[in-house]
Formats: structure tokens, sequence, C-alpha cells
């Protein structure tokens, strides 16, 4: 026989919290449930939140300075991989903020950090085709 402690009142609680609060630190020790509300909470909450979720162990070995653009880049993957950055027209976007000599550049370095995926493979492709077009405008 399994017991289990109730937490449907303090879902509901966090949820209101959530409607009222922009920003909130949900923060408890080692081993008081924390996961396992969270866990409870998106899959009750699915429908009204898109949830991302990041683990601290994929940071522990990085300098400080280097843990927030880490987790930009995993944000940055999770939305790709969940088609809600397809719409961005990474050419439009590479035009305003790079030049030619240092987009090859960039997108090497980004390339470098994410494992081989169809979302790399679009990364690829776009950069081909805006050096491609690149090198068409130059006289």
């Amino acid at each position: 026989m399994s017991f289990e402690i109730p937490i449907t009142q303090h879902l509901e609680s966090f949820y209101e919290h959530l409607q009222s609060n922009d920003r909130t630190i949900f923060s408890a020790k080692f081993g008081d449930g924390k996961s396992y509300f969270l866990k409870e909470f998106k899959e009750k909450y699915k429908d009204d939140y898109y949830f991302i979720t990041l683990y601290p162990v994929n940071y522990s070995v990085a300098e400080n300075a280097d843990i927030f653009e880490y987790i930009k880049r995993d944000i940055i993957i999770r939305l790709a991989e969940d088609d809600i950055l397809c719409n961005i027209d990474f050419e439009a976007l590479a035009d305003s903020i790079f030049n030619m000599e240092n987009l090859m550049e960039v997108v090497s370095f980004l390339v470098s950090f994410l494992p081989h995926s169809a979302f790399i493979q679009k990364i690829i492709d776009k950069t081909k085709g805006i050096f491609d077009n690149y090198q068409k405008k130059m006289p």
C-alpha cells in the first residue's frame, strides 16, 4: 500500500500565485519534494503554461559567467525542438545583426554546442542559403 499526501490545494494555490506574480523563486532544501511538486503542477496545468525544465547538474562544471549563456542556449534549443521558433526568419535576423565575415564563425560556435539533430541540420541549411545569397550580392 502506498501513501500519498494530497497536494491539490497547494497546486491550486501556486497557480493563483503565478497568476498575480510575474516573478517567483521556488526554493527548498534537497529532498523536500520540489521536483515532485513541479512534475504534478506541470501535469495539471500543461494547457495553461509552456514549461521548459532546466537541470542544474548540466551547468555544474561551467564558469559562473557562462552559466547564463548555457541556460539561454538550452531554452532556445527547447523552443526550436518544439517548433516554436519555426516562424523566425533567420536570414532577416542574420542580415540585421551579422556581416558575412563573422556569420560563419558565430554559426560554427553555436552548432558546436548542440547534439546533431534535425534542428542542427536546419541551421546548417539556412546558413548555407544565407552564405549563397550573400555571395550572389557581392560585386
